[in-house]
C-alpha cells in the first residue's frame, strides 16, 4: 500500500511550503476491499523524492543542536539544585516560655536554666539550680558586652543540643543571648518571656507558687489561695 509506505513522507509534505497539492495525489489508505485511483508513477515517485528530502531536513541535527542539548539539560540541573528546599531557620532552635512552663520544665529535671544578669542580680535572688554567665556588665548603667560570654557558655555546657531556659531580668539580654547562641550552633533553646522578674512574681526561687489574693466571699473576708 503506497499510503502505508510513504506515511511519513505525506506528513512531511503537507507541512513543506508548495509541496501540499502532492499529498492528495497519493492514496493515504487502502485495504483490500478499498477501490481507488492509482496515482500517476512519474508523480508518485517524485513525490517521494521530494517528501524524503524534506523528511531528511526535518530529522537531521547539526552539530550545534547536538552541543546546545547537553547544554541546556545542564542549566535545567544547575536551577533544580538552585530551588533546592532551603535549610532550617534559625528560628527553629530555640521557643519562647511562659513562667508557667519554665517551672514545670525545671521541676521534670528535662531543662537546665541559664541565669545571663549580672553576677550582683544573681546573688540577690535566682531559680533554684540556674547557672549565672552573664552577658553583658550592668555596673556602669549601661551594658557592657562581655567579650567571654559564649566561651564561658561552651565550658559549661559543651553539648550544642543541651536544653537549656535562657532568662534575664526582663527579656532583653535573654533575646540577645539566645541569638548569639544560636548562631553557635545551639539547638535547643527556651527564651523566658519577661524574664526572672516575671518568674519571681509568680514563683519562688525554689518553683513554689506565690500566694495570690482570692476574691470576697458572702461568707467571710479575702481569703488566700496558692495556683
Amino acid at each position: 500500500c503506497v499510503a502505508r509506505a510513504h506515511a511519513h513522507t505525506v506528513r512531511c509534505a503537507q507541512h513543506a511550503p508548495g509541496a501540499a497539492y502532492h499529498a492528495r495525489s497519493i492514496v493515504l489508505h487502502r485495504d483490500d476491499d478499498d477501490v481507488a485511483d492509482e496515482p500517476d508513477p512519474k508523480l508518485a515517485r517524485l513525490t517521494r523524492q521530494r517528501g524524503l528530502k524534506k523528511m531528511s531536513a526535518l530529522l537531521s541535527f547539526s552539530p550545534l543542536n547536538l552541543a546546545v542539548a547537553p547544554l541546556r539539560s545542564s542549566r535545567s540541573s544547575r536551577s533544580s539544585r538552585t530551588r533546592a528546599a532551603p535549610p532550617q531557620t534559625s528560628a527553629a532552635a530555640f521557643s519562647r516560655v511562659t513562667a508557667a512552663q519554665t517551672r514545670e520544665l525545671l521541676a521534670a529535671g528535662t531543662h537546665k536554666y541559664l541565669d545571663v544578669r549580672s553576677p550582683k542580680e544573681f546573688n540577690d535572688a535566682h531559680a533554684k539550680g540556674a547557672v549565672n554567665i552573664s552577658i553583658a556588665d550592668m555596673s556602669s548603667g549601661k551594658p557592657v558586652p562581655n567579650p567571654g560570654f559564649l566561651a564561658a557558655v561552651n565550658a559549661a555546657f559543651p553539648d550544642r543540643d543541651a536544653k537549656l531556659i535562657v532568662g534575664c531580668l526582663s527579656g532583653g539580654r535573654s533575646e540577645k543571648a539566645v541569638a548569639m547562641m544560636v548562631k553557635d550552633g545551639y539547638t535547643a533553646l527556651c527564651d523566658l518571656e519577661g524574664g526572672f522578674r516575671k518568674y519571681n512574681e509568680e514563683f519562688t526561687p525554689e518553683g513554689k507558687a506565690r500566694a495570690k489574693p482570692g476574691v470576697w466571699k458572702d461568707t467571710g473576708p479575702i481569703t488566700w489561695t496558692d495556683s
